[in-house]
C-alpha cells in the first residue's frame, strides 16, 4: 500500500490523477497499488457525503495509472469509515482482477460504424466493455453500437463505458437499429438482453464516459428493459420485432419484414428493404425474377388499397401473376 502525501484528487483531470500517483509508486508487474486521499474531487471541502469513494481503471491500464484511489473514509473499520463504506475497497480491487472475464472490450475503434452484435455473454464478470474514442460527434451520429446481444449470469455489469485516462471514452450516443432512410434518422430496439445482477448501481447499463446515451429498447421483450442504468443513459420504449427479423439474414425474413413496413404505409422502408436484398443475399435467376414481380405489385398496392384498385391496377396485377406461372387467366 503505498503512502501519499497528497491529500486531494481530482478523478477528472489526468495530471492531478498522475501527480498523485507519481508521488509514489511499486512496480505494478508485482504489486497493486492503492492511494489513500483525504478527498476526491470535485468534493473540494471533502464534506460532501455524496462523493466518489474510490476509483480504478480497468485492465490493462497504462503503468502510470494503474492502482486504486481510495477515500480514507471508505477505507478500513475506523470512526470515519463504516458500514457499507468498507466494501469500497472490495469493489475496486474487484473490478481490477477480473480483466479476463470480460466478454467484449472495445478499445479505440475510431469515429465510424461498429457493430457488437448478436454475441451470448455467459458468467462473465463484464458482458461488454468500451473504452477510449469509439464514436464521432457528428449528426447523424455514428461509432459503436451493442445489437441483439444476450447477457446471460453476468455479475457485474453487462455494458460499461468505462472512465479512463484517455481524453474521450464514448459509444455512438444513439443505440439501436438505425432506421436511415428516415428523415432525420430514426432508430428501433437494439434487441440486446439484460442479466439484471443485482448488487450493483448500473449493472445493467453505465456510461461513465461523460456524454449521454439514448437507448433503445422493446418494453414487451424478455429482459430488453434496461432497469439498472447509470445517469448518462436515457431509456426509450421501441418496438425491437422488426429489428429481430432484419437480423435474422434470410432472403424470406427480409421479404416479410419487406410487407409489414408496406402494410403500415411505410412505403420508402419497404422497397428500400427489396432493393437491398441482391446485394445482401446470393439470389438465383428465378428468385431475382420473382423480386422484380414483388416490387412491382408493392408499386400497384402504395398507390391503392386492395379493395379499391382500379381496373388497370387488377389488370396488371393479372399480368404478372400470367407471367409468373402463378395461374393461368382465362378471359
Amino acid at each position: 500500500m503505498s503512502p501519499a502525501d497528497n491529500p486531494e484528487v481530482n478523478h477528472n483531470d489526468p495530471a492531478s490523477d498522475a501527480g498523485l500517483k507519481n508521488l509514489s509508486r511499486w512496480p505494478v508487474d508485482k504489486y497493486l497499488n492503492i492511494w489513500i486521499v483525504r478527498c476526491i474531487l470535485p468534493d473540494s471541502d471533502c464534506s460532501n457525503n455524496l462523493r466518489t469513494s474510490g476509483y480504478a481503471y480497468l485492465p490493462p491500464a497504462p503503468a502510470d495509472v494503474d492502482g486504486i484511489v481510495i477515500d480514507y473514509r471508505d477505507m478500513g473499520d475506523t470512526e470515519a469509515a463504516s458500514g457499507s463504506n468498507l466494501n469500497t475497497l472490495a469493489h475496486e480491487a474487484g473490478h481490477y482482477n477480473f480483466s479476463s472475464t470480460i466478454g467484449t472490450l472495445s478499445k479505440t475503434l475510431g469515429r465510424f460504424n461498429n457493430a457488437i452484435r448478436r454475441n451470448l455473454y455467459g458468467s462473465l464478470v463484464y458482458g461488454n466493455v468500451a473504452n477510449g474514442q469509439n464514436a464521432d460527434f457528428t449528426n447523424p451520429p455514428r461509432g459503436l453500437y451493442y445489437e441483439c446481444n444476450t447477457n446471460l449470469g453476468v455479475t457485474d455489469f453487462d455494458f460499461l463505458i468505462a472512465d479512463t485516462p484517455a481524453p474521450v471514452d464514448n459509444i455512438r450516443r444513439m443505440q439501436g437499429l438505425e432506421n436511415p432512410e428516415d428523415d432525420p434518422i430514426t432508430y428501433a430496439a437494439a434487441g440486446n438482453r439484460f442479466s439484471y445482477a443485482p448488487g450493483f448501481t448500473g449493472s445493467d447499463f453505465t456510461n461513465d464516459g461523460g456524454f449521454n446515451i439514448e437507448y433503445y429498447f422493446d418494453p414487451m421483450g424478455a429482459n430488453e428493459e434496461p432497469m439498472d442504468i447509470s445517469s448518462a443513459v436515457t431509456p426509450i420504449d421501441q418496438d425491437s420485432l422488426y429489428a429481430w427479423i432484419g437480423n435474422l439474414d434470410h432472403y424470406e425474413a427480409d421479404l416479410w419484414l419487406a410487407g409489414e413496413y408496406l402494410a403500415k404505409g411505410e412505403t420508402a422502408r419497404a422497397f428500400l428493404v427489396l432493393d437491398n436484398a441482391p446485394s445482401r443475399f446470393s439470389l438465383t435467376e428465378e428468385e431475382t425474377d420473382d423480386l422484380n414481380d414483388i416490387r412491382d405489385i408493392f408499386t400497384i398496392l402504395a398507390e391503392e388499397a386492395v379493395h379499391e384498385l382500379e381496373a388497370d391496377a387488377i389488370e396488371d396485377l393479372e399480368a404478372i401473376a400470367e407471367t409468373a406461372g402463378i395461374y393461368a387467366f382465362s378471359k
